[in-house]
């Protein structure tokens, strides 16, 4: 063991140590649940109750009955771990008399309630050989169970490891930079995941912006729902308060405590520690009419159905009576919106929102399955993900507790079935999910064929849809390769209308940004102005915030075809907003467009590397740009002969690295890069705006090649212009 280990360990015993003094037992106890968890038994639950009802009766965590080590044995890191035995856990943070301590919380737990095979015991002090056997011996007499004892070098020892230190960060407050380096044997992590770690631990500032969440949200979602990376998930959490704290906008704090929350029940399966931010996000979203947007209010729902699920298993402090006011008011101002005839996507979106509130379980139902009898939420989403991600059916619910009003659910179902056809940019999938699910409990009712067939003539059209977008774009692209643009511009307008749509609107924007590129290419500058616009304003009304990317690509496209047609001081203002959006929408810095021949230039040392828009102006060293202080030479140029002119606006042209002669004869004047990086605050750098693709652009024009680079994927998953 290497001595930043042993000096971990003493680290982690002396924080066990304190603990007492504190009073941290319930700090003491989520960190042993845990350990256990990932090292003993992973189907335990907490156990609950007042102390007028007798308490835990000594058991803070027992076993739940599962059935999937021998149905499903090893497939998974739960079925792994998983116990068919009746397991307790007790634990204490008391420093002396640990012995009879031990004795007295056996006696309670294995004199009452049901009986116990197995009781793992956790301390914070150290107990000798010799005590813990005589221990062990006594408890196989006088109670007949297997008793285990895991003290503070016990503890310490798992808590050094790499997976396990998250849990001495949450719970006993040790820095996160003191983490073990993580084995080579460990999971590999991807290296997104990586970079971004890296990126957050070296950032002196916290986030604020919207930008800076959708960058935090990735690996914080990692984090959460893969194992090899749990061990960073409180440092993740860390984050996004801090990020919470900073942010300026009720938006961005509303989706922060979300993702807060979410990480919080899911990744350490415990809601009380972030039931503040759940009740601080009702409170908002239900009290503050100006609040209409589509994703918060699908966050809300969701965030619903989290705190039940919480609920039901002992999870959250939150009380059935709070769940249900929250519900009644978060219908009320569904309603209130639908009332205002809102516009046909949006009005889709709070259909199925509203449809979604009375087909949730009706939470005044007395729940008879106690919390050790219920999958927990990681399994239950685990089984919905992997039928997904087969491209099977949601599996759906075989029987369960009523729900809150299946009429009005279904009517509004039908209301919504007969309004897809005015909403092409609404998901229709989920819903059908949904609906799926809940086939079981609502395949008796009326209306339940009328539903499945409006959803399914959706789905399918939907998916029809998508199949002839995806055999369009591959169309466009090999036309592209043979330089026939005006019949590949065919295609991929035939992809956009069928990508333009919820379930493949990010290969809609894609397809107009290249719609856009084209007509550019075609010298139809106009045009492809309005197309990036569109592609920006479609991303501006997506409900994912991940899509807003967008918003800044198509502003800042719309910029480089504007000044293309010569209008160059709209160009330059067009090029500034989308630079500023570009900032407050993505925490990463604001990219440099390609080099003529494909690479992306590092400091612009040379004429050939890249500047900040396809049209900018030349570097310093250029004859040109040296003209920048002295406008009379700009005039003085304009009277020289043709051949001259030529030859300028040709350099100016590889300088840019874009490699197309501009046709015209003005001087060439907009925004320069320096300029941008001083306004900005220095958040430009010299990597490429364009994703990796594997097609090119070819067209000869007089003097020289044009080169633009195109994405070579088939699928609406990622966008070229990323």
């Amino acid at each position: 063991m290497s001595d930043d280990a042993v000096q971990l360990e003493r680290r982690i015993r002396y924080a066990l140590s304190i603990l007492g003094e504190s009073n941290s037992h319930h700090e003491f106890e989520a960190l042993c649940l845990g350990l256990a968890r990932r090292r003993i038994t992973s189907n335990l639950l907490p156990a609950t109750g007042p102390v007028s009802s007798g308490g835990d009766q000594g058991r803070d965590a027992e076993s739940h009955w599962t059935n999937i080590p021998r149905e499903l044995p090893g497939t998974s890191p739960f079925a792994v771990l998983a116990s068919t035995q009746r397991v307790v856990m007790a634990c204490t943070i008391q420093n002396t008399a640990v012995p009879g301590k031990i004795r007295k919380d056996l006696a309670s737990i294995c004199g009452q309630g049901t009986p116990v095979e197995r009781v793992i015991y956790f301390t914070v002090t150290a107990v000798p050989a010799r005590k813990r056997h005589d221990l062990i011996d006594e408890a196989a007499r006088a109670h007949q169970v297997e008793l285990d004892i895991w003290d503070a070098a016990a503890l310490a020892h798992h808590l050094a490891d790499h997976d396990l230190f998250y849990l001495a960060v949450q719970y006993l407050h040790l820095p996160s930079d003191l983490a073990p380096q993580r084995p080579e044997a460990a999971g590999a992590l991807p290296d997104w995941y990586a970079e971004a770690r890296q990126r957050w631990q070296t950032s002196n500032e916290p986030g604020r912006t919207l930008g800076d969440l959708v960058d935090l949200r990735g690996p914080l979602r990692y984090a959460t729902f893969h194992d090899e990376a749990r061990a960073d998930l409180a440092e993740w959490i860390g984050h996004a308060r801090a990020l919470l704290e900073a942010a300026p906008g009720d938006l961005t704090a509303l989706r922060a405590r979300y993702e807060i929350v979410v990480a919080t029940l899911r990744g350490l399966n415990d809601m009380r520690t972030a039931d503040q931010l759940v009740r601080d996000f009702f409170d908002t979203v239900i009290n503050d009419d100006s609040l209409t947007d589509p994703g918060i209010l699908e966050d809300t729902v969701v965030l619903l159905q989290y705190g039940y699920g919480a609920l039901i298993r002992g999870l959250t402090s939150l009380t059935a009576d709070t769940l249900c006011v929250w519900q009644r008011l978060l219908t009320d101002k569904i309603g209130h919106l639908l009332d205002a005839d809102p516009p046909p996507n949006a009005m889709a979106h709070l259909l199925a929102m509203q449809a979604r509130l009375a087909l949730h379980t009706d939470m005044t139902a007395t729940v008879t399955a106690s919390p050790q009898d219920l999958p927990t939420i990681a399994e239950v989403t685990a089984h919905v993900l992997e039928a997904v991600e087969a491209g099977k059916p949601v599996p759906p619910l075989q029987e369960g507790p009523p729900l809150t009003d299946i009429d009005a659910g279904m009517h509004t179902l039908i209301r919504l079935g007969h309004h897809l056809d005015n909403a092409p940019l609404f998901p229709i999938e989920r819903t059908a999910d949904i609906f799926d699910y809940l086939a079981p409990v609502l395949v008796d009712h009326p209306l339940y064929r009328e539903v499945r067939d409006l959803l399914d003539a959706a789905t399918a059209r939907t998916t029809g849809q998508t199949t002839r977008g995806e055999r369009a774009q591959s169309r466009g692209h090999a036309l592209i390769k043979a330089g026939r643009l005006p019949q590949a511009l065919q295609e991929i307008h035939e992809a956009k209308i069928n990508w333009l749509r919820g379930d493949t609107l990010e290969g809609g924007l894609s397809m107009l940004l290249l719609c856009a590129r084209i007509y550019s290419e075609l010298g139809l500058a106009v045009a492809a102005k309005q197309y990036a616009l569109a592609a920006a304003t479609a991303a501006k009304s997506a409900p994912n915030p991940e899509l807003r990317r967008f918003v800044p690509h198509g502003i800042i496209r719309a910029a480089q075809y504007d000044h293309q047609a010569g209008n160059w001081i709209s160009a330059a203002h067009l090029f500034r907003i989308g630079c500023l959006l570009r900032r407050s929408i993505q925490r990463r810095p604001i990219p440099v467009c390609m080099g003529g021949d494909g690479r992306a230039g590092a400091r612009l040392p040379r004429c050939r590397r890249g500047a900040a828009w396809p049209h900018a102006r030349a570097p310093s060293h250029c004859r040109l740009s040296r003209n920048r202080h002295h406008p009379g030479r700009h005039a003085r140029s304009d009277r020289r002969s043709h051949r001259s002119n030529r030859r300028r606006v040709r350099h100016t042209s590889r300088c840019t690295g874009i490699g197309a002669t501009l046709q015209r004869r003005r001087p060439h004047t907009p925004l320069c890069l320096e300029r941008a990086r001083r306004r900005l605050g220095g958040h430009l750098s010299q990597r490429p705006c364009v994703g990796a693709g594997s097609g090119t652009l070819h067209r000869s024009t007089p003097g020289t090649t044009r080169r633009a680079r195109c994405t070579g994927s088939s699928l609406p998953a990622r966008a070229p212009y990323d």
